[in-house]
């Protein structure tokens, strides 16, 4: 069997310590997760914003400062989103991008699974997105619980999968994730998602688009440095957070 990890557990950020809104907050936390598993924190550890008592500032609390602040938003109304500008795809891939100081992020409509998983071959995390089973709200009614996390790992019975020009699906025996928000086998009741596991029958079904060829995908772009500033922590930051990775 040939395994390949790219996220330490022990780098694994959770969405459930989020500071701003940390129920909602799974694309901005994979978003996290993703730099992790490219091993790009010690690269942008220098930039990342220090807080009033001089804590360094959570990396997924500044994604999402750089992504809702007044140029995430305008970024988020140039692709039409009329919603939070960190739940929007091509916003989150323009965040992780300032977050770095280069290109490293495309999000792309049109992967195959094929075309994800050779990726991972590659030793670079894929962003997927999809329906994780349902939930109920309070007044009784069932939802589907649309979310976000990372693509992280294969184990497969392909030997060359790490050379190979393709990745033979029927052979990968489990796919590993990233949830920030934990398993989504146990409903959630376990907070643990830093590397659960799924088959490829139940990703081709949970992604985007639902049981359909192609996929939904954020892929590392290596491209350009950028010429940006490390923008300043939010006014609204909190004084003081937890910089622990592991939930």
């Amino acid at each position: 069997m040939t395994r390949i990890q790219l996220l330490n557990a022990a780098n694994y950020w959770t969405q459930r310590k989020d500071t701003d809104a940390p129920s909602i907050e799974c694309q901005i936390t994979s978003g996290a997760n993703f730099l992790m598993a490219l091993g790009l924190f010690a690269e942008i550890f220098p930039r990342i914003p220090r807080l009033a008592t001089g804590i360094v500032q959570r990396l997924p609390d500044w994604i999402n400062d750089v992504a809702e602040s007044q140029q995430g938003r305008d970024e988020a109304g140039l692709d039409g989103w009329k919603g939070e500008p960190r739940e929007d795809h091509n916003v989150l891939a323009w965040a992780l991008d300032q977050v770095v100081g280069r290109k490293v992020n495309t999000f792309r409509w049109n992967l195959s699974l094929a075309e994800i998983f050779l990726e991972i071959s590659r030793s670079r995390p894929v962003i997927v997105s999809g329906i994780f089973g349902q939930y109920r709200t309070a007044d009784g009614v069932m939802h589907d619980r649309a979310h976000v996390v990372c693509l992280t790992g294969l184990e497969t019975s392909q030997e060359d999968v790490a050379i190979a020009p393709a990745v033979d699906l029927a052979q990968i025996t489990a796919a590993l994730i990233a949830d920030s928000y934990g398993d989504f086998h146990t409903d959630y009741a376990s907070a643990k998602g830093a590397e659960c596991r799924f088959t490829i029958a139940e990703l081709q079904h949970i992604l985007h688009d639902q049981d359909a060829p192609t996929k939904w995908g954020h892929t590392y772009t290596p491209v350009i440095s950028l010429s940006v500033e490390t923008p300043e922590p939010a006014k609204e930051s909190p004084s003081a957070v937890e910089n622990e990775r592991t939930g």
